[in-house]
């Protein structure tokens, strides 16, 4: 048995030391290990791997995932917790020690395909979006936190930048279109807007109870009004395990698409600010096949 362990060397949260126990411990459990680097340019595998670990976050499994294209579905996944948030790793239950993570995963690479997760991938073009999407002051928070703050402070990095934006508020108005799972098409407007495709955000939050990572659509989180107030309201929601939408803060759709015009704020996947500038979500037509 062979895995490739992909690690990004540029990431803030990177510990050798940590990645030289992961490397070990699968050994321990009869794989062969490979370090590959991963990089913006994309990622070379070995051609007879039978795994591919992903060391680092929901970023780096994005990155990751993106150099695979659509030979996605040919080798499964797992996921080490090694970044800031850590969403997919969180929902399916990966553990951080490195020897308990590779016993997890031996084991259910022995049980075979039967047991593992396998989640539909959602794209837009060719840019894949595997835990969540977003568009608005959470967003501009995300492209204002720097990886050295995330490095020093962790997911509170994001808290700061949020609390930096303050002075000088993001506003835009988005129009959303999308089709149900029902079929039915709708049309609204937003001045923020969350695709949820895994069951936690920021986190352990839950935007919409029907997210989860195996489930064929995508769960559409709008608000129509994001002011400050509102903002801090919506977190505040969160934190107190509250339903923004119970609270009319939000509206939550599932749908199979969506298209969100109009945006001039910066667009998060996964964690990190991507250079584009429309949003139309697919379904990819690939499955992430995730070894748990």
């Amino acid at each position: 048995m062979k895995v490739d362990i992909a690690c990004n060397p540029a990431s803030g949260r990177h510990n050798p030391a940590q990645l030289a126990q992961l490397v070990e411990a699968f050994r321990t459990e009869g794989f062969e290990a490979s370090l590959v680097p991963v990089t913006l340019e994309g990622i070379t595998f070995s051609p007879d791997s039978d795994l591919v670990c992903v060391y680092g976050g929901d970023g780096t499994l994005n990155l990751v995932a993106r150099s695979m294209g659509k030979s996605i579905s040919d080798r499964p996944l797992c996921v080490f917790p090694a970044g800031t948030i850590n969403l997919v790793a969180r929902e399916l239950g990966y553990c951080a020690r490195p020897q308990r993570f590779a016993r997890q995963v031996a084991r259910a690479f022995r049980s075979g395909s039967g047991i593992w997760t396998n989640s539909p991938v959602f794209s837009l073009g060719e840019q894949p979006i595997l835990s969540c999407l977003s568009c608005g002051p959470d967003s501009a928070a995300v492209a204002a936190c720097s990886p050295a703050l995330k490095s020093r402070l962790g997911r509170f990095a994001y808290a700061a930048a949020m609390f930096s934006l303050l002075w000088k508020w993001p506003r835009q108005e988005l129009t959303i279109s999308a089709e149900l799972v029902d079929g039915e098409q709708i049309e609204t407007t937003a001045e923020a807007v969350f695709v949820a495709r895994s069951r936690f955000y920021a986190g352990s939050f839950r935007l919409s109870r029907r997210a989860c990572i195996s489930n064929p659509d995508l769960e559409i989180v709008v608000m129509p009004r994001a002011s400050r107030i509102r903002t801090g309201l919506f977190a505040l929601a969160l934190l107190a395990r509250i339903a923004p939408s119970a609270l009319g803060l939000a509206r939550v759709f599932s749908a199979r698409s969506v298209r969100i015009d109009g945006a001039i704020l910066p667009i998060q996947i996964d964690g990190d600010i991507v250079p584009l500038t429309k949003i139309d979500i697919r379904p990819s037509g690939s499955i992430a096949r995730y070894c748990i």
